[in-house]
């Protein structure tokens, strides 16, 4: 059975009272139906609507799912964004034995997680694994709404929907995916660069972010699969020289999904295909 585990990583800001009562290690929800979590968690929950008809579409195998989350329940965002989770999740009918909550203190620690070893850096952020691999992210909050995010990472069927293998070089294909407007192009050559300076663009617009003072150095390399239908799937950031760069990488080719734009997908003998690519992102330039 393929085993995709879904975490939800939270991190965030010392802005709470200092007199939190911290829930810690291994958690059940019944935890938070308890005083004082309950007051947030209840409201939370109760007044969530889910976006089923999203859930409807979503190619969302419940058996090959496994749920880690870990949180902070002194934080914020984990008192908005938990609830919902849990409540999409209770609708869909997974099976509680296959989520595991484990409450974090404000060093992202807890007396069963000592070491940061998935690298907690921002809440919420949801890290989809699949036999051990990461194939997808949400970071500090969804980019459409839990639902819709959910659906886009754990989407990908693409072989078995479109009963193609990936082309693993995109240049081989009659005509190779480009980012933006690039139609007035008719050779190969022109669109390439078309696309890639419609990347740029894009990713230098995308990092100038007014609620962050953060600034990127480094470079980072990130391999990705863009499906028949132009969506990014199977995001690895292969190398980065910083945690920081790997996050904002990610994050980066995750957000082409949600351009208005977005990716042409690869053409073979007529027809669309997913095929394989490579980007190198070098935040020195970017800035």
């Amino acid at each position: 059975m393929v085993n995709l585990i879904l975490f939800l990583l939270i991190f965030c800001g010392n802005l709470t009272a200092q007199n939190d009562q911290l829930l810690l290690g291994y958690l059940n929800k019944d935890q938070f139906l308890e005083s004082p979590h309950d007051v947030w968690f209840k409201e939370n929950y109760t007044s969530y609507e889910i976006d089923k008809q999203t859930l409807i579409d979503a190619d969302i195998h419940l058996d090959d799912l496994t749920f880690l989350v870990f949180l902070g329940s002194w934080c914020g965002d984990t008192k908005r964004e938990l609830p919902r989770f849990l409540k999409i999740i209770e609708y869909l009918s997974f099976s509680e034995g296959n989520i595991r909550l484990t409450g974090l203190d404000r060093k992202k620690q807890a007396p069963v997680y000592t070491e940061n070893i998935w690298n907690i850096e921002f809440v919420p952020t949801f890290i989809v694994l699949k036999n051990g691999i990461e194939i997808g992210r949400i970071t500090e909050q969804p980019l459409v709404s839990l639902e819709a995010d959910l659906k886009q990472i754990v989407g990908l069927k693409y072989i078995y929907k479109t009963d193609q293998k990936v082309l693993r070089n995109f240049r081989n294909a009659d005509s190779a995916p480009y980012f933006g407007q690039c139609d007035q192009f008719e050779d190969q050559e022109g669109t390439f660069k078309c696309s890639e300076e419609n990347i740029s663009t894009f990713f230098r617009a995308q990092m100038k972010r007014p609620d962050s003072a953060i600034s990127f150095q480094g470079k980072a390399s990130v391999n990705f699969v863009i499906d028949v239908d132009g969506k990014v799937k199977d995001i690895r950031v292969k190398h980065a020289d910083s945690k920081m760069t790997e996050a904002e990488a990610f994050r980066l080719v995750n957000k082409m999904n949600y351009s208005v734009s977005g990716w042409k997908p690869a053409v073979k003998d007529g027809h669309s295909i997913p095929v394989k690519y490579k980007l190198i992102i070098n935040f020195n330039a970017q800035s």
